[in-house]
């Protein structure tokens, strides 16, 4: 049984808890403390698969409670729960939590973001990887990105567009802005996907204090890690947004799909990141190995490094917030027939536009390798293929005069 612990040093609000969370106490082992020390010998005592905390308390805050569990407990997902009133503290625990709620937080909502988090483990089997990951405060970026951003923020009148521009060139920094702005912190209604629109929400002086006091950007010492090239990869995962967004407005989908296509798209190959920078000689060999051949490289990710590149995305994904159709973009992004699905969604966009961009960047490609056509049949979408291939070819086509 998934056992979760909430920790708030006001009665009332986990009396309030309890009553909403009824409903899930044959599903879930749930466990209610009001003193964060005592929070920390029950972490010592018996593992959690999450922890949900207040981040205002009076003898512990919630940022260093969350930090403690993260040295104790490193596979426990760390939740944080506060009010939007309170972003300064929210903003200190951003490196030591995983996701934030904000109070009050709607039963239903609150047992989503429950569920999505207690099915994470299904979603990779290697156990160290998962304890890297939920260790994981941030994604490595590129040095001299990383140097231009700090010496922007360091002018008298920095310009956020251009702050934006340098970070939507990161994936390692795209991800983490846009974990921030479509988190529970800023309310926001829709799905923001560009990294320039999250840069300009977060705003300058919360841009300075996470990249001078929170420091939640990591830096890379070279363009090269494990043998991949990171400019490379990130200029992959744009085109792959780009056509998976088109492939979607193709389509008809609702805007909001069109906008999951966009961002899964963006983060779908945020996996190979971590792989490459965990374990680089590894990695090295297994892209050596490959040759390129997008098919293989998913099983010889597996018997080399213990799990693939689209599962550890998705994972920490997930494990930072980001939605189910997005986490399930960048999972099943190799091999979409593990869905259920029988409609066009975000997955297939994602697909079909990786399939199409490795098909139109390597010449030596197969499509009836990069694409799983017996997936588009069930969805009764093969005949989509040159059409979307037009789109391809337009996208790219137009990214290579720019």
């Amino acid at each position: 049984m998934i056992k979760i612990l909430f920790v708030d040093d006001e009665p009332n609000v986990l009396d309030g808890l309890r009553r909403m969370l009824h409903s899930m106490a044959g599903v879930w082992d749930m466990r209610f403390l009001t003193d964060p020390f005592e929070a920390l010998q029950a972490i010592q005592d018996c593992f959690f698969d999450i922890i949900v905390s207040d981040l205002r308390m009076p003898e512990m805050d919630g940022a260093v409670l969350l930090q403690e569990v993260r040295h104790r407990s490193p596979e426990t997902v760390r939740i944080a729960l506060s009010g939007y009133s309170d972003q300064a503290s929210t903003l200190r625990a951003v490196s030591q939590m995983h996701q934030f709620l904000a109070k009050p937080c709607a039963p239903d909502e609150l047992i989503a973001i429950l569920n999505r988090a207690t099915v994470l483990g299904n979603l990779l089997t290697n156990k160290r990887l998962k304890r890297i990951l939920s260790e994981m405060e941030s994604l490595p970026s590129l040095v001299t990105l990383y140097d231009d951003i700090v010496q922007e923020l360091e002018r008298p009148e920095p310009s956020a567009p251009f702050v934006g521009e340098l970070i939507a060139r990161d994936a390692a920094m795209s991800a983490k802005v846009l974990q921030l702005v479509n988190s529970a912190l800023f309310g926001l209604p829709n799905i923001v996907s560009d990294p320039v629109h999250a840069t300009l929400l977060l705003g300058l002086d919360t841009l300075h204090a996470l990249v001078f006091s929170i420091k939640i950007f990591d830096q890379f010492t070279a363009e090269t890690v494990g043998g991949l090239s990171v400019p490379d990869l990130w200029n992959h995962c744009v085109s792959v947004a780009r056509l998976a967004k088109r492939i979607a407005m193709a389509q008809s989908a609702p805007d909001a799909v069109a906008e999951t296509a966009f961002l899964g798209g963006l983060l779908h190959d945020i996996g190979k990141i971590v792989l490459a920078t965990d374990t680089p000689e590894l990695y090295a060999n297994v892209l050596s190995e490959s040759q390129h051949d997008h098919a293989a490289i998913i099983s010889l990710e597996e018997s080399a490094l213990g799990g693939n590149h689209a599962e550890v995305g998705g994972y920490l994904m997930g494990l930072w917030g980001f939605s189910e159709p997005i986490i399930e973009a960048i999972y099943m992004h190799h091999d979409p027939a593990k869905s259920p699905s029988t409609s066009f969604g975000a997955l297939a966009a994602v697909h079909v536009a990786n399939g199409l961009c490795h098909l139109l960047k390597e010449p030596e490609a197969s499509l009836n390798n990069t694409i799983d056509h017996a997936f588009l049949e069930r969805l009764g979408l093969n005949r989509q293929v040159p059409i979307w291939m037009d789109l391809a070819t337009q996208t790219l086509g137009k990214e290579n005069d720019t």
